[in-house]
């Protein structure tokens, strides 16, 4: 049985809120998407085609999910990349008001980069860095002794 200091015990204590998370930045990109597509359509360059729009969402989910993997890895200031993207997306949405937006999509844009920051800021995901900040310290540690 693993004690109570040990980092990698907490964490599957705490990865049910780092999955929500994810899921919730996935879902904020998706419907940022959408509205940009429904509301913003006629502002976008003549050249540019709806499947370029949604490769560049399913682009900035990538980078999201590798953002995710380094901050579980152990480097938690690609927090702030996760940060920037749910402020980016949440200013992005808050003028689609003036544009007609469908009130149910623009609720949930607005609500879950607000979602997104609120779980980031949240005491289990803040123990939850901490942790994988002491698991990356003891990997090196233990790979440094190895040498």
């Amino acid at each position: 049985m693993k004690s109570d200091s040990d980092p990698s015990a907490s964490l599957v204590r705490y990865s049910v809120t780092g999955a929500f998370v994810s899921f919730v930045g996935f879902i904020c990109i998706g419907i940022t998407t959408a509205l940009v597509l429904v509301c913003y359509r006629e502002y976008v360059p003549a050249g540019v085609e709806l499947r370029e729009l949604a490769l560049f969402g399913a682009l900035i989910a990538l980078v999201l999910f590798l953002a995710d993997m380094a901050v579980l890895w152990g480097r938690v200031a690609w927090v702030w990349f996760e940060v920037f993207l749910f402020v980016i997306c949440f200013f992005l949405n808050l003028p689609a008001i003036f544009f007609k937006a469908p009130h149910f999509l623009y609720a949930l844009s607005l609500l879950t980069p607000l979602t997104g920051v609120l779980l980031l800021n949240s005491k289990s995901q803040r123990v939850m860095r901490q942790n994988v900040v002491k698991l990356r310290q003891w990997r090196e540690a233990s790979k440094n002794a190895g040498r």
